[in-house]
């Protein structure tokens, strides 16, 4: 329910949720946490991605990544994914 939200509305739907005395900060800070423990297991690929880039490879088909992550985080999670190198740099973008 938070997705495509502001940080002030994800706030204020939070604050909703669980009252006036949440703290965003802390809660910021333990999912930082939570989300980086994750992320230190690695990314899983869906079957066959690295099959179909391949094939994009040897056709030559261009190819770019939207996301709504950073630009940065994006490429950090495309190299923890072990297919950065499928994608050309100037094509990602958060």
């Amino acid at each position: 329910s938070m997705v495509g939200h502001s940080g002030a509305q994800g706030e204020a739907l939070l604050r909703a949720a669980f009252g006036r005395d949440f703290d965003p900060r802390a809660f910021d800070a333990a999912w930082a946490e939570a989300f980086a423990a994750v992320l230190a297991q690695g990314i899983p690929l869906r079957p066959g991605v690295t099959d179909l880039l391949d094939h994009l490879d040897t056709i030559a088909m261009p190819r770019a990544v939207a996301t709504n992550s950073h630009t940065d985080h994006a490429h950090e999670n495309l190299a923890r994914a072990g297919i950065g190198a499928y994608f050309d740099p100037r094509h990602v973008h958060g």
